[in-house]
């Protein structure tokens, strides 16, 4: 499968950034794939996702710069996986996602640009929620 990766700059610490990532109830609020988080179970969350199904997701700070959103999707696991570094006051944020096969399989050779718009529209609201955020 293929991966994807996207960035920006948030004028937030590095710091500030992780720990609004750091929190589940916040997928919600910048990206478009998760849309309502529910009970905690275990140690992962329940999360409704966009297509109405309930998956189980956590994000695990793995090193000080880097974070992954990791997902049970039936018995497959899905990760994204971010990187926060600091950048002229603020951070550098990347975002890398693979390409998944249903969007594949709908928008066949133009998967990848499809994928690309989406990280860069849920980056800008990122940026816009980390801004506006109390952590």
């Amino acid at each position: 499968m293929t991966a994807c990766t996207e960035s920006i700059h948030v004028d937030g610490s590095p710091e500030r950034v992780g720990a609004f990532l750091e929190d589940v109830h916040n997928l919600p609020r910048w990206t478009g794939f998760f849309r309502s988080v529910g009970p905690l179970t275990g140690d992962r969350w329940e999360v409704v996702t966009a297509m109405g199904t309930t998956i189980r997701t956590r994000i695990e700070h793995a090193a000080p710069d880097r974070y992954a959103i990791s997902s049970l999707v039936g018995e497959r696991e899905e990760r994204a996986e971010l990187i926060v570094l600091p950048e002229d006051g603020g951070a550098r944020v990347s975002f890398t996602v693979k390409v998944l096969p249903a969007l594949a399989e709908h928008h066949g050779g133009d998967a990848i640009a499809v994928q690309r718009d989406r990280m860069r529209a849920e980056l800008r609201r990122l940026r816009g929620a980390v801004t506006r955020a109390d952590v």
